[in-house]
């Protein structure tokens, strides 16, 4: 077997780690011969091409031969100008026969790096000593859907290496020691404990994460972190605003017990309950966590589009009957028409020259109190 082929397998007898994943943390200095003087503070493309990237590993969980196959790709494949940047990457790792991504960034510490060479020019001499953060997902695709939790990942590795730098003698059973080895499982697997955990209340959990204002108690750490996780993310709070009724002021309790989690007196939409069935498609249990992150973010983009879909029906049923008509049965088949109507109405209570828009959706909103949203079978809007 080659070596290209271990890269992931060699960490299958761990089992304190999860198989998929892998780490590696290194140190980094780029250098130019003789460069030119304004390039040294601020090189520009011309001068790149003459910069040379040394990594130094510090730590890592793959194996001697197979970190320094892959030192050499992420060396050569690393575009230089990136190091420039402390926003995170995603990449693949074409290099091996399994499929593999990783996710790299940038860190600094405030302790300068000293060292000088005698024939090179040391870009971070004098400055802040610079860091490289590798996560190695055995994936063959998923990995970019988790960049803004491992970039809150990376925020939680700053603190520890700006006011304790890495040695590599001194890593081993250290706090960033011990974050490194599970962020796969704090970061990436929340999604798949939160479904194993909490499947018989999911519809409630998706409708909370819209709703918001949530209050999490219990003793169970682990998984009311977990759950805060999958509420920020599913949260859709960032791309509409709702209404500041008294519904929705209430704060709703999820109670967390070693059973998995209730809910204080809370309904869910048909909505819920149908997406909730497309997370548990494969099944409750060692659910493949990039494909419930897939499913959430279709989840939240279906609310925005059914919530401008059911705008340009009230526009147009500010002139027409039948618009109204086909307003009301769009909001009885989407499954979520108290969210539409409430985002309609917050959104219409804003403008200024929303008379026309307000009285329709006053119109459709007494409607649904008294009848409710009755289900259609089958109808084209």
């Amino acid at each position: 077997m080659s070596a290209e082929d271990d890269l992931l397998g060699s960490i299958e007898s761990e089992e304190s780690r999860d198989s998929r994943c892998d780490y590696a943390l290194y140190t980094y200095r780029l250098t130019q011969s003789s460069p030119e003087p304004s390039s040294i503070d601020k090189p520009n493309e011309s001068s790149l091409d003459n910069i040379s990237l040394s990594l130094d590993l510090l730590h890592s969980s793959l194996s001697v031969d197979l970190e320094l196959k892959f030192r050499e790709n992420l060396a050569t494949f690393l575009p230089k100008a990136s190091m420039y940047s402390n926003d995170g990457k995603v990449s693949t790792l074409e290099i091996l026969s399994s499929p593999a991504m990783y996710y790299y960034q940038l860190l600094q510490s405030d302790h300068s790096n000293d060292n000088d060479d005698d024939d090179d020019t040391d870009y971070t001499s004098g400055q802040s000593a610079n860091y490289v953060v590798c996560l190695i997902c055995n994936c063959k695709q998923g990995l970019e859907l988790f960049r803004s939790e491992l970039e809150t990942f990376c925020e939680q590795l700053k603190p520890l290496i700006q006011t304790n730098p890495p040695k590599k003698d001194q890593i081993v059973g250290s706090p960033l020691n011990m974050l490194l080895k599970e962020w796969y499982f704090n970061h990436v697997l929340y999604l798949s404990r939160c479904v194993e955990r909490c499947y018989p209340v999911l519809p409630e959990l998706l409708q909370v994460a819209v709703k918001g204002n949530t209050k999490i108690t219990g003793n169970d750490k682990q998984l009311m972190a977990d759950i805060q996780r999958f509420i920020e993310f599913s949260t859709l709070s960032l791309l509409i605003q709702l209404p500041e009724n008294d519904e929705l002021k209430e704060q709703t309790v999820i109670e967390v017990t070693a059973e998995g989690c209730t809910f204080s007196d809370f309904e869910h939409s048909k909505f819920c309950s149908d997406w909730a069935q497309v997370l548990l498609s494969q099944g409750a249990t060692n659910t493949d966590p990039f494909f419930l992150k897939q499913a959430i973010e279709n989840f939240k983009l279906k609310i925005i589009q059914d919530i401008n879909a059911f705008k340009r029906l009230i526009q147009k049923a500010e002139a027409d009957y039948y618009s109204l008509y086909k307003s009301y049965l769009f909001l009885c088949v989407c499954g979520n028409g108290q969210l539409l109507i409430d985002c309609a109405i917050n959104e219409a209570n804003s403008l200024t020259d929303s008379s026309s828009s307000l009285a329709v959706l006053k119109v459709l909103q007494e409607y649904t109190k008294r009848n409710g949203f009755r289900s259609v079978k089958s109808m084209q809007i």
